[in-house]
C-alpha cells in the first residue's frame, strides 16, 4: 500500500487541483472515467477534471477551470443521476445576517444539471418557495442540503438552511426570508426541514408537506445523513424528528418503529460521515449502514424497519504520527468513507477537533480499513460486528473540512481539497503574519492512496475484465469476459459524488452469476432499484484471493427496454402484387431503444424466421430508415426515446407459397439484436385481403384516429358541413361527412383531403366535457382512415369498422371477443356482426359508438355507414372513411355499470363529467355511479376493422 502526491509531468512541482474541490464525482467523458470537482466559489477557480487513465487535470491549473454557475454552488447538495449527469442544488447566499444564532449566510433555490459528456451547464426548476407562500413567494432554498437518488430515478433534497432575506443598500430586508412555522412547531425554522422532490422527466420539485423532517426550532441540519432503503423509504443516519429514521419521499411521511439514537456524536452535523455497506443479493435480510468518525463505530440494519444501532466493532489503540501522545481511537471529524471493490470500507482523513486549524497534532493521517462480518463463501452476513485495522501507511497531505475522496475505476482512491474548518467565532480572518487566514489553510494537493491489491505481489495477478456493455436494463442478461476460474464475486459499485464527507451515490452490490466457460461470465441485472438506484457503476470482479480486477469499465444501469411497435401487423399477398417486386412496405415497424443515450445505440442487426419452425423465411428483409432522436442526437446526457424506422422488403412472394390456404395465414418473427438487448415481434403473412389502420409514430397516436369537436353556433369545423345543433342532426352530419370524405379526391381533385387537417395533437383535440355552451350545442366526433392496396378489380367486401371507448382503469387490451369477459366481444362476423359491450371483472370497460343512434337491445344496433367495400387500384392505396358521434357527454342511454352481459341493453343514465383529447377522453369525478365516473377511467378511442373473411381472434388495426 502507498500514498503518492501527484506531480507534474514536465517537473517534479506538485500537481495542483486548480480549485478546492469541495465537491467531487465520478463521471463518464469523451475521453473516460474523471473525477468532476469543483469548490463552487462564484467567478473564482472554475470546474477541473481528474481523468483517471492518464492522471491529468483538464484545463491545467495555470489555466482558467471550466465554467460555472453565475452564483455560489459552494456547499450545495449533488446527486448523479440515472443518466450519469450531476444534479446540483442550492448553495450559498453570501449574505452574512445576524439571524438564530451568529451571523452567517444563507441558502439559494437555485439548481443546476452539469452535462460531463457535452461538458456543458443546464439551469433547472429551482427549489420552491417555502409552504404556503403562493400568494406571497418567499424563502426556501437550501444550504449545506443532501440529496439523494431514489429507485425511480427521482432526486430527494433535504435539510439545509433556507433563505433568510436580501442585502440592500448594506441593510438587511427580511420581507423575503423563510419565515415559515411547521404545523405542530413553536418556532420560525433556523434549517429547512420541508424535503422536496425532483423529477428529471418533468423538470419540477414537489414539496412534501405532511411531516417535517426535523423541529422548525433544531439547530441547522448539515448534510443529513441520509440512504436508501429497501423498502423505498429513506433512512436517516443523524437525527430526523425525533427518534423517527424511515420516511416515505413520495407521501412525505414517517413509517417502521422509534429508532434509539445511539452514539449521540452521529445525531447530526458534517463532523461523521456514514456509509451503506455491501449489499448482498443472497442474504436481503442484511443491508447494513455504517457510521464512523466517533471514537466507536456504530452500525444499523435497515432491511427492517423495527431496528437499532450496534457496535460495529472497536478500532485500534493508536497514536498518529503528527498527534503524539498516549495510543488512542483517534476522533476522524470530516474524515471520508470510501467502499473498496474487496467490499471493506478505508476512512481516510480527518482532524481531531471539529473547530480545529491545521496543526499537525490534530491531523489523522493514517487510514483505518473497515472489514464488515461477511462471508464471501456463503454470500451471507454473519450479524457480527466487524473489524478494524489502522494501516502504517501515512498520507503526506492533511484532509479535513471540506476535503473529498473517491474511489476510481483502477481500485485506487482519489483524495483532494480541504480547508480550515469554517465555522465558529474564534477563527481570524489573518493568521499571525497579516495574511489572509483561510487562504493559508486551502490545500490544492492531490493525493492517491493505492491499497493492498496494488503491491508488486498482487497487482499484476489482478483478474481483467473486458467486453462489457455500456448499458444495461434491470432485469437484463449480458455476458463479459474475465478469468472465470478463479472469480470468486462479480460487485456493481456505483459511482460516487461527495462533499463534507458524505457520499449518498456509491453504493456496492454482490450478483449472483454464471461461468459459461474459463473466460466467460453471465450474469441478470436484479430487478431491484430500491437496493440500486439507475445510474452508471463500475462493474468489478474479484478472485478467490480476494484481488479485484485491474479495471472496472462503466456500465450505465436503467429502466430502459427495446420494444417494437408495430404498424403493419399483417401483410397480404395481394398488397405485394399490387405493388410488385421488390415490395418495400416502409415504415412498417418502429424499433424503439427507450430510455437510452445516444452513444449506446448502434445499429441493430435484423432476422425474420417462421415462429412455427424457427427456420429463415425465405426472400423478405428488412431496411432501416433514418434514425429519430426524441432529445436529439447532439443532447447526448440526456437519456431518451431512440427509433429505428423498419421498412420489410420482399423481394417476391415466395414466402406465401408455403402458407396453407386453411387458414390462410401463418406467423413470422422479426428479430432485432443491438449488444445484449434483444426484442423481436410476431407478423402475419396472409393469402386474404388486408384492409389496415396505421398507427405511426409514436405508436399509441394512431395517424389514421381524429377525434374533434363541433359548436352550433361556429363556423363549419370541417369539409365546409354545418354544425349540427341536436343530437338527429349529429347523427345526419357524421354520415354526410363520411360520404364527403369518400369523395373528396374525385370531387375536390385539386384541394388537400380535409382528413388530414383534423387536429393530431392531444392538447388541440381535447373534447368537451358539457353538452352546451352559452346556448351552443357541442358534439364530439371521431374519423378513421382505413387503408387498402391490392391489385386492380381485386375488392374488399363489407369492411367495418368498429370504434369502441376503454378505460385507462384497465392496462392489458388484448384483443379478446368473449362475451363474458372480453374487451372486444361481437355478435357474428363481417356485415352483420354486432358489437356488445366489453367487460373486464363484471365491469364495462369498452363502449361501442356509432353512427347511428343507439339502440336499447344491442343485438338490434345498425351502423350502415361504418360498412363499406373498399376496391384496389394497383399500387397505390385507396382510403374508405368510417365514423362515430362519441355521445359521452350527451343526454342519451348509455350503460349501467354492472350490466348483464348477455343482455347489452341500454337505461337512461347520463354518462357525467368527461372530457377528452386526440382519441382519448381523459376523465374528471362525476356523480352516483355514472359509467366511468372514477377518477381512475380515462377513455380511450379504439377503432378494430372488421372484414367476414377475417379470422375471429387476430385483430386488423
Amino acid at each position: 500500500m502507498a500514498w503518492e502526491v501527484l506531480k507534474e509531468s514536465q517537473s517534479n512541482s506538485d500537481l495542483l487541483s486548480g480549485n478546492l474541490a469541495i465537491h467531487a464525482a465520478l463521471v463518464e467523458t469523451p475521453d473516460g472515467p474523471a473525477i468532476f470537482y469543483f469548490d463552487g466559489v462564484f467567478g473564482v477557480e472554475g470546474a477541473r477534471l481528474f481523468n483517471v487513465a492518464d492522471r491529468a487535470v483538464s484545463p491545467p491549473p495555470d489555466q482558467d477551470g471550466m465554467p460555472m454557475p453565475g452564483f455560489h454552488v459552494m456547499c450545495s447538495g449533488h446527486a448523479l443521476l440515472a443518466d450519469g449527469r450531476l444534479l446540483i442544488g442550492g448553495g450559498v447566499v453570501d449574505q452574512d445576517i445576524t439571524h438564530a444564532g451568529p451571523t452567517h449566510n444563507s441558502g439559494e433555490r437555485r439548481c443546476y444539471i452539469y452535462h460531463p459528456l457535452s461538458n456543458t451547464w443546464e439551469q433547472v426548476k429551482e427549489f420552491n418557495f417555502q409552504p404556503d407562500s403562493e400568494d406571497d413567494p418567499r424563502g426556501g432554498g437550501r444550504w449545506y442540503p443532501t440529496l439523494l437518488t431514489l429507485a425511480s430515478g427521482e432526486v430527494f433534497a433535504v435539510s439545509g438552511h433556507p433563505f433568510i432575506g436580501d442585502i440592500i443598500n448594506g441593510v438587511p430586508d427580511l420581507s423575503g426570508a423563510d419565515d415559515y412555522v411547521f404545523p405542530g412547531d413553536l418556532t420560525q425554522r433556523h434549517n429547512n426541514n420541508t424535503p422536496e422532490r425532483y423529477s428529471p422527466a418533468t423538470d419540477e420539485w414537489t414539496l412534501l408537506t405532511a411531516e417535517s423532517t426535523s423541529s422548525s426550532n433544531q439547530d441547522i441540519d448539515e448534510y443529513a445523513r441520509v440512504h436508501p432503503a429497501p423498502s423505498g423509504r429513506v433512512f436517516f443516519s443523524t437525527r430526523a424528528k425525533g427518534n423517527k429514521r424511515f420516511y416515505n419521499p413520495y407521501s412525505g411521511t414517517y413509517s417502521g418503529d422509534d429508532v434509539p439514537p445511539g452514539d449521540g456524536a452521529y445525531q447530526g452535523g458534517s463532523e461523521t460521515t456514514s456509509v451503506l455497506l455491501p449489499i448482498l443479493m443472497s442474504d436481503l435480510n442484511n443491508m447494513w449502514v455504517l457510521a464512523c468518525g466517533a471514537a466507536s463505530p456504530q452500525r444499523i440494519n435497515i432491511a427492517t424497519e423495527s431496528t437499532q444501532w450496534v457496535s460495529a466493532g472497536s478500532r485500534e489503540q493508536w497514536s498518529d504520527p503528527g498527534a503524539g501522545g498516549p495510543a488512542t481511537s483517534p476522533v476522524r471529524n470530516h474524515a471520508n468513507s470510501v467502499i473498496l471493490p474487496t467490499g471493506d470500507i478505508v476512512v481516510t482523513g480527518g482532524v481531531g477537533d471539529a473547530n480545529a486549524t491545521f496543526p499537525q497534532g490534530t491531523s489523522t493521517l493514517r487510514p483505518e480499513v473497515y472489514t464488515p462480518p461477511i462471508n464471501w463463501n456463503t454470500g451471507k452476513d454473519s450479524n457480527g460486528s466487524g473489524t478494524w485495522d489502522t494501516l502504517n501507511e501515512a498520507s503526506s497531505v492533511v484532509r479535513g473540512y471540506h476535503g473529498v475522496a473517491l474511489l476510481m475505476p483502477d481500485g485506487a482512491i482519489f483524495t483532494c481539497g480541504s480547508t480550515d474548518r469554517a465555522g465558529g467565532d474564534t477563527i481570524p480572518e489573518v493568521d499571525e503574519n497579516g495574511n489572509d487566514y483561510f487562504a493559508s489553510k486551502n490545500e490544492f494537493r492531490i493525493e492517491i492512496f493505492r491499497p493492498w491489491y496494488f503491491d508488486a505481489a498482487h497487482h499484476n495477478d489482478r483478474p481483467t475484465v473486458s467486453n462489457v456493455p455500456k448499458t444495461i436494463g434491470y432485469g437484463h442478461t449480458f455476458r463479459f469476459n474475465t478469468q472465470a476460474d478463479s472469480i470468486q464475486r462479480v460487485v456493481l459499485l456505483r459511482c460516487g459524488s461527495t462533499t463534507h464527507a458524505l457520499d449518498t451515490d456509491q453504493r456496492m452490490i454482490s450478483v449472483d452469476f454464471s461461468k459459461i466457460n474459463a473466460t466467460t461470465i453471465e450474469i441478470t441485472v436484479p430487478y431491484m432499484p430500491e437496493h440500486m438506484p439507475p445510474g452508471r457503476y463500475m462493474l468489478w470482479v474479484v478472485d478467490t484471493a480476494g484481488r479485484p480486477s485491474k479495471w472496472a469499465p462503466l456500465i450505465r444501469i436503467s429502466k430502459q427496454k427495446p420494444i417494437f411497435s408495430v404498424d403493419f401487423d399483417k401483410f397480404a399477398r395481394s398488397e405485394v402484387d399490387a405493388l410488385g417486386t421488390p415490395a418495400t412496405f416502409t415504415d412498417a415497424l418502429y424499433l424503439v431503444y427507450d430510455g437510452f443515450l445516444p452513444g449506446e445505440v448502434t445499429t441493430p442487426s435484423r432476422s425474420i424466421v417462421w415462429k412455427d419452425t424457427n427456420m429463415p423465411v425465405p426472400d423478405i428483409k428488412t431496411t432501416l430508415g433514418a434514425t429519430k432522436y426524441e432529445g436529439g442526437f447532439s443532447n447526448k446526457d440526456v437519456a431518451q426515446r431512440i427509433v429505428f424506422p423498419v421498412n420489410v422488403v420482399f423481394e417476391d412472394d415466395t414466402a406465401f407459397n408455403s402458407i396453407p390456404d386453411d387458414p390462410g395465414f401463418r406467423e413470422i418473427t422479426v428479430k432485432a439484436t443491438m449488444g445484449p438487448f434483444t426484442s423481436e415481434v410476431p407478423l402475419t403473412l396472409t393469402k386474404k385481403l388486408n384492409p389496415r389502420i396505421s398507427d405511426g409514430d409514436p405508436h399509441w397516436l394512431s395517424v389514421d384516429l381524429r377525434a374533434f369537436s363541433t359548436r352550433s353556433g361556429a363556423q363549419p369545423f370541417t369539409a365546409d358541413l354545418a354544425n349540427p345543433s341536436n343530437i338527429a342532426g349529429a347523427y345526419s352530419y357524421i354520415k354526410q361527412l363520411l360520404l364527403d370524405f369518400d369523395a373528396w379526391n374525385v370531387d375536390h381533385p385539386a384541394e388537400p383531403h380535409p382528413f388530414d387537417s383534423l387536429p393530431t395533437v392531444q392538447e388541440t383535440s381535447q373534447l368537451p366535457v358539457y353538452p352546451e355552451v352559452e346556448g351552443d350545442a357541442l358534439f364530439n366526433f371521431a374519423v378513421a382512415r382505413v387503408r387498402f392496396r391490392a391489385p386492380e378489380d381485386v375488392d374488399a367486401q363489407n369492411v367495418r369498422l368498429f370504434f369502441r371507448l376503454w378505460t385507462t382503469g384497465w392496462t392489458a387490451m388484448e384483443y379478446y371477443t368473449d362475451k363474458q369477459f372480453g374487451s372486444y366481444p361481437r355478435d357474428g362476423n363481417g356485415a352483420a356482426a354486432s358489437p356488445r359491450l366489453g367487460l373486464f371483472g363484471g365491469e364495462v370497460n369498452t363502449i361501442p359508438c356509432f353512427a347511428e343512434p343507439r339502440k336499447s337491445k344491442m343485438s338490434d344496433q345498425q351502423d350502415s355507414a361504418n360498412i363499406k367495400t373498399l376496391k384496389g387500384i394497383g399500387q397505390d392505396e385507396v382510403h374508405g372513411y368510417y365514423g362515430c358521434l362519441v355521445d359521452s357527454n350527451q343526454d342519451v342511454p348509455l350503460f349501467p355499470l354492472n350490466p348483464d352481459p348477455q343482455r347489452g341493453g341500454a337505461v337512461h343514465r347520463r354518462l357525467e363529467d368527461h372530457s377528452g383529447n386526440h382519441a382519448r377522453l381523459a376523465s374528471m369525478p362525476g356523480r352516483g355511479d355514472s359509467l366511468l365516473a372514477r377518477r381512475r377511467d380515462c377513455p380511450f378511442l379504439d377503432p378494430r376493422v372488421e372484414r367476414q373473411s377475417r379470422p375471429a381472434q387476430s385483430p386488423v388495426r
